[in-house]
Order: C-alpha cells, then sequence, then structure tokens
C-alpha cells in the first residue's frame, strides 16, 4: 500500500490519451479532475472573513471543493506535504506565521480562524508535537524519520486510543524559522528538554522509526546517563549497518564501470541520472548557504525556497546526520517491532550490538512501507499496547 501523499485525490476514465500531431502525450488537452466535497457529510459555510480567506486557500491547496468549516483536514485527506503548502499560504495571506503542528490541534478552518484571529504570529516551533495529548497514562514519545515531521504518526495515535498520551517530535527549524540540529546527539539532548515539559521524570516511554530509531537510542542513553528510568525503547521496523563513505577512487572506478558496460542508451541513461543527482547535490549545498545566511541575519528562510527546504533540504540534512552518528550501548532491553514481510532480516543482527540486555521481537503483518497505516496500524498498536503494559509492570 503506498502512503496517503502518493495516492492521486481524484480519477478519471479517458477512452484513449490525447495525442500532439507526432504522436505524444498532449499533457495541456488532458482533462482537469472535478473534485468535490464528499456529500456525506454536513457543510458549514464559512461566517466571516478569514474563514473565507482560509477556505478558498484550502480549497486551492486540497484540489476540493466547497470545504465547509467544519471539515477535518485528516478527513479529507490531508498530509505533510499538502499541510506545507496549506501553511506557507497561510503565511503569505495573513502574515501569520503558523507552525505545522497546529493542524494537530486546528484541523478545521473554523478552528485555525480561531488561532489566526487570536493568536496572530505564532512563536517559533519548537520539537515537541501533542498529536494526541489527553488520556492518565504515561505519555509515549516518537521521534521524527528523514523528513523531520511527524504526521505518520497519527494513526498509530489514534488506534492507540484517547486515553494514550502521544507526542512526536519532530526536527528543530523544520518551519523554516531557525536552523536544524546537524548531529544525533544534539537533536537527541533538545528533544530530552522538550519531553521533560510535560513529563519532568521518568520512567519514559519512546520510540522511532528510521532515523527516529537511531534518535531514540540517543535519547534513551542520555536520560539513562542522567540517572532517569526507561520503560520502553521501540524500534520500529528499522534496521542500520553503518558504512563507510566511499573514497574519491572508488566514486571513479565506480563511474569508470558503469560507463563500460551496456549500449549507448544505457550509457546515456547513466550519464543523465548522474548529471540530476550532481544537480540536486548542487542545489542543496545552494541552499545550505542560504538558509544558513538567513538565519544568522534572525530570518527565516526566503518562502520561494521553502518548499524545497522542508522537503528536500531537511531530509538531506538528517539523513548527513545519520552518517555521523556512532551510537553507544544502551544498557536495555530493545522492543523491536518487524513487519512479517521483513522476516528474512534479523533485527539482532543489526541492533543486537547496541543493547547489553537483548531485542523482544513483535511481529505486526505488513510491509516496511505500510505498517504505520491501517488495516496494518491497529495490529501494530495492539502489539505496542501490549509492550508498554509489560513495561509498565516491570517498572512499577
Amino acid at each position: 500500500k503506498l502512503p496517503d501523499y502518493m495516492i492521486p485525490p481524484a480519477f478519471i476514465m479517458l477512452d484513449a490519451f490525447p495525442l500532439t500531431p507526432n504522436g505524444k502525450l498532449d499533457r495541456a488537452a488532458l482533462p482537469e479532475p472535478e473534485m468535490s466535497r464528499d456529500e456525506s457529510r454536513s457543510f458549514t459555510a464559512p461566517r466571516n472573513e478569514i474563514e473565507m480567506k482560509l477556505a478558498q486557500i484550502w480549497e486551492k491547496v486540497m484540489g476540493i471543493a466547497p470545504i465547509g468549516v467544519t471539515d477535518n483536514f485528516f478527513d479529507l485527506g490531508g498530509h505533510s506535504l499538502l499541510a506545507v503548502r496549506l501553511f506557507s499560504e497561510i503565511t503569505r495571506v495573513f502574515g501569520t506565521a503558523m507552525p505545522l503542528a497546529a493542524i494537530f490541534q486546528s484541523p478545521t478552518i473554523a478552528e485555525l480562524a480561531q488561532r489566526v484571529r487570536v493568536e496572530g504570529a505564532a512563536p517559533v516551533e519548537g520539537a515537541l508535537v501533542p498529536i494526541q495529548p489527553r488520556g492518565g497514562k504515561p505519555p509515549l514519545f516518537f521521534v521524527h524519520a528523514y523528513g523531520g515531521g511527524v504526521f505518520f504518526y497519527r494513526e498509530l495515535s489514534d488506534s492507540l486510543g484517547q486515553d494514550q498520551p502521544f507526542y512526536g517530535l519532530q526536527t528543530i527549524g523544520l518551519d523554516g524559522r531557525r536552523p536544524p540540529l546537524r548531529r544525533v546527539e544534539d537533536m537527541a539532548a533538545r528533544y530530552i528538554e522538550e519531553m521533560k515539559t510535560v513529563q519532568p521524570r521518568g520512567p519514559y516511554y519512546i520510540g522511532g522509526r528510521c532515523l527516529g530509531a537511531y534518535i531514540a537510542l540517543e535519547i534513551a542513553n542520555q536520560l539513562r546517563a542522567a540517572g532517569e528510568e526507561v520503560g520502553l525503547l521501540a524500534v520500529l521496523d528499522s534496521y542500520w549497518a553503518p558504512q563507510r563513505p566511499p573514497t574519491s577512487g572508488e566514486k571513479v572506478g565506480k563511474h569508470v564501470s558503469s560507463l563500460m558496460h551496456g549500449g549507448l542508451r544505457e550509457k546515456l541513461s547513466y550519464l543523465s541520472t548522474h548529471a540530476g543527482y550532481r544537480l540536486l547535490k548542487t542545489k542543496l549545498r545552494l541552499a545550505d548557504i542560504a538558509s544558513t545566511m538567513a538565519f544568522r541575519l534572525g530570518r527565516p528562510v526566503p518562502s520561494f525556497m521553502r518548499d524545497f527546504y522542508i522537503n528536500r533540504y531537511v531530509p538531506w540534512l538528517n539523513g548527513r546526520a545519520e552518517l555521523r552518528y556512532a551510537p553507544q550501548v544502551y544498557p536495555g532491553l530493545i522492543t523491536f517491532f518487524q513487519a512479517t514481510a521483513e522476516s528474512n532480516r534479523d533485527p539482532r543482527s543489526f541492533w543486537g550490538k547496541f543493547t547489553s540486555e537483548g531485542i523482544e521481537v513483535e511481529m505486526v503483518p505488513a510491509t516496511h512501507r505500510d505498517i504505520l497505516v491501517e488495516p496494518n496500524v491497529s495490529v501494530l498498536a495492539g502489539r505496542l499496547r501490549g509492550a508498554l503494559e509489560k513495561a509498565r509492570a516491570r517498572t512499577s
């Protein structure tokens, strides 16, 4: 199953594709999809100027019309990429720098309008995102992956229920208003500071996926070093094998070898792909320089590069942080949630060297890609709930 942001919001059935005179696809002649709201939902029209402007922004960004002021962003198919575009437009129209995490607490136009009216310019966004802050149980803290956001944990939080507080930890500076952290150790230290604002003392229950798993490992080590108790360290189907970066000679050798094999078409394809990679790398370096200069001048990332900054630069920076990270052995148990499609891989061969107390594996019927979406996420939530119960019994 594809992530939600890769699923088209509309489909159009055609008898045949429109073609140009030379037989190629005529993209300009393709019909525009007619998006409309789900008629089963009640419609509440905008009641004031702020709600009217917000409705226009939502309809433009989400490609759905009409959108009522009580319609929920996530029910309409909203995801992290749409949220970035949505809040960029809100900033442009209202001059208000709304944090991306606001969509979790204010997922309707009516609620966002209230924030625009009362708050004005929002404070600089931190790492802690209260995805679901209600409930009397000790909170769960799950760390972002390479992209820096925590939208992909929403379904897991929903499946755990309203009695389980769930907080995401997103990349510092994801809103483009201050510099991101460049080292896993610094990320962990900062995230611990923000965790303590809602839970001053342990035991702490933490987890993550991909890069988030390694940051969670570092958080657990720093907490234990500070004398705090860690009740659960959860890893969501993440594998890691440190690799030495190739030398310049190895890179040249790889290029020569690739160009020596295959026909002319394969050689041209390789050169084209490599040229595209070099262009992207150049853009990333320029974004690094431009954003660093903006932050030093006390300014946010320029609006024209904000999408590239969030969707390309932040993941690239986080990936570089992972490559430089040298994890230490964690003096505790790691609970590993493994997708059944990855059962040929032994997580102990990856994570065994980083724990002194072993690994407890929980199987989830899923692939690595769809473990956090329905119907698989409900099973994952059940397994996680059981692991939490055992962890709380150990620490009580």
